[in-house]
């Protein structure tokens, strides 16, 4: 389907009256939009389309085994969270309106932000081991940890930051400031002593920033979503600046940094949900970088769907080899279950 070509009804239009595709999916539709016209026209039957197979792809399930130091963080942590569910149910009077769903998405959160932290050391030795064998790599992400940036600076008031910010740290004081907004009476000491555990407990940075910063940036390709990222200073300190470059803008960056990758320049490619839609990574035999592609997936998600939409980034037609795909699970109850 062609977006110069394509034209369908719309309900509301007179019979036999023919409007560009563009004006059905509304102005900005952009390649998602087009997605979705695609697997409508496939289910009704009226485009037909090749399917990819997977001949040649080769699939590793990992598993990172957590060491002590990450069993003692992860059963702190939990006891933190008992303490937090133990708070908000003895006092459900003092809360205007349910709280039960906001602490549980944010549980959801950190757990989710913590384990991936778990992983980071197991994608570096992946990366690396692909590397070596002369592959390239392209590592998977679903979020990227910019709203815990926003919020570490906001709270201190400065242009950078001393360390790299963690995501499960600002899962739980979002949920605080939240549930002061709800209290009728006030929780200034229940704060002040879950923010006591949250300093003992030291949680991992997020797992982009800490890539990024154990490979730097000059050899990483970033495609996310995110406007800005940390970036180390002389002093130690990190900065807070734009992802956009000379002559290119923020939302051309993640062009630029795919032609990086596909030509070679880069060899390791990390990407987004919000930053990958409709962006091809594979070993293209246009491109100069037909290295095979590694593709991790260290985050499994809740939907098969977004994992299989993310394989597509690395295994598409006219490619000159087929990718090997990496998904690390934890040996954990909770991943265990999403990986089988």
């Amino acid at each position: 389907v062609r977006r110069d070509r394509a034209e369908m009804r719309p309900r509301s239009a007179p019979r036999g009256v023919l409007v560009p595709t563009a004006q059905v999916l509304g102005v900005g539709g952009g390649e998602g939009a087009m997605e979705m016209l695609a697997v409508q026209l496939k289910s009704s039957g009226a485009y037909l389309a090749r399917s990819l197979g997977l001949r040649g792809v080769d699939f590793h399930m990992g598993v990172v085994e957590l060491s002590e130091a990450q069993r003692r963080l992860y059963d702190q942590s939990a006891r933190m969270w008992r303490d937090i569910w133990e708070h908000v149910t003895n006092n459900a009077h003092a809360f205007s309106g349910g709280v039960t769903a906001i602490v549980t998405h944010a549980q959801n959160k950190f757990y989710q932000q913590l384990i991936l932290a778990f992983k980071v050391p197991e994608i570096q030795r992946h990366t690396r081991r692909a590397l070596r064998a002369d592959k390239c790599v392209v590592i998977g992400l679903q979020s990227t940890g910019e709203t815990a940036v926003k919020s570490a600076l906001k709270e201190r008031d400065a242009a950078d930051v001393d360390s790299l910010v963690s995501s499960a740290e600002d899962a739980v004081t979002s949920l605080l400031d939240a549930l002061s907004k709800k209290s009728l009476y006030g929780m200034s000491m229940f704060s002040f002593a879950i923010k006591g555990m949250l300093k003992a407990l030291s949680l991992p940075p997020a797992a982009l920033d800490s890539l990024i910063n154990y490979f730097g940036a000059s050899n990483v390709a970033e495609m996310t979503g995110r406007q800005h990222r940390l970036v180390e200073r002389t002093n130690g300190k990190y900065a807070y600046v734009s992802r956009a470059e000379r002559g290119v803008g923020v939302a051309k960056i993640n062009l630029l940094e795919r032609a990086r990758f596909q030509r070679g320049e880069k060899l390791i490619a990390i990407i987004s949900e919000a930053g990958s839609t409709g962006v091809s990574l594979h070993a293209d035999k246009v491109h100069a970088n037909q290295r095979r592609r590694v593709h991790i997936v260290p985050e499994l998600g809740w939907s098969a769907s977004k994992v299989v939409q993310q394989y597509g980034r690395t295994h598409r037609t006219n490619q000159l080899v087929p990718p090997e795909y990496v998904l690390l699970s934890c040996d954990s109850a909770g991943e265990r279950l999403t990986a089988s």
